[in-house]
């Protein structure tokens, strides 16, 4: 499997868990889709004709679901399972394997309108040579749009939503830790600046963050909400977040560099 920072075990592990992962992925018992389906088709806009790069794509379900509003997509993941699925249900489709640790692969030198990586980074032992090239290939009007698990509430001992207790592990310190869902893989944790402060690296600056209530799902009135459903409601499991390339000469303000122990 690999050492911590080695992603050669975390591609290992999701290449094992990939059957599993697609039996779920984009359908109706993947939460992460239901909880961010709105926000990705709000915040990618109008996509008819556009050059999208839909990044960790792994079954494609993200990569169809543009490709039908007008989307030119292109998916990239680091498991050859998963390309190969996602190959053989979309097959009039363009996916590329490649390990994202290392950055984006060449392409030809083709540039985006759209760059997404639904709930990808935090699976990523290295994202600052990710994110720098992203910068470079977005186009001037272009936006990156990306999910994680929202780092201040985001428990790996209930990956699905806030603890009652909101029992989070730390926050500040970056750091890898272990999560069970899909049979097991690393989860690097990183504070909210950490990826304002990789964006800015990169020229790009955030212009919207997404922090859905984790309100009881279903058909539930509010008044028959248990405690802990209450509880859960006054905070968000995740975190989606919409970037745009700035001006360029433009300085941005960049904090000091923090890295996740353990990684590259």
């Amino acid at each position: 499997m690999g050492g911590p920072g080695d992603s050669s075990g975390d591609l290992a592990a999701w290449e094992a868990n990939a059957d599993r992962y697609a039996a779920t992925a984009g359908g109706p018992a993947d939460t992460s889709a239901a909880r961010f389906r709105s926000f990705l088709h709000w915040s990618l806009g109008d996509l008819q004709g556009r050059s999208v790069l839909d990044l960790g794509c792994g079954t494609g379900w993200l990569s169809a679901e543009i490709t039908e509003q007008g989307g030119r997509v292109t998916g990239i993941d680091g498991s050859e399972r998963l390309i190969e699925l996602a190959r053989r249900e979309h097959a009039a489709l363009e996916f590329v394997l490649a390990d994202l640790t290392a950055g984006l692969p060449d392409l030809g030198g083709r540039r985006f309108d759209r760059v997404v990586a639904q709930m990808v980074l935090m699976d990523l032992a290295e994202v600052d040579a990710l994110v720098a090239d992203i910068g470079h290939r977005l186009l001037p009007n272009g936006r990156f749009i990306f999910t994680i698990p929202h780092p201040a509430f985001f428990d790996p001992g209930n990956p699905d939503g806030p603890a009652v207790g909101q029992r989070v592990p730390g926050y500040l310190q970056p750091e890898v830790r272990w999560v069970d869902t899909f049979g097991g893989h690393r989860h690097y944790h990183r504070p909210l600046g950490w990826y304002v402060d990789v964006l800015a690296r990169s020229g790009m600056a955030v212009v919207r963050a997404f922090e859905p209530s984790e309100a009881p799902r279903g058909e539930t009135p509010e008044e028959g909400w248990t405690e802990g459903g209450s509880r859960a409601a006054g905070f968000p499991a995740v975190l989606g977040v919409v970037a745009i390339p700035v001006t360029p000469g433009l300085a941005l303000p960049v904090g000091p560099r923090s890295r996740v122990p353990g990684a590259r």
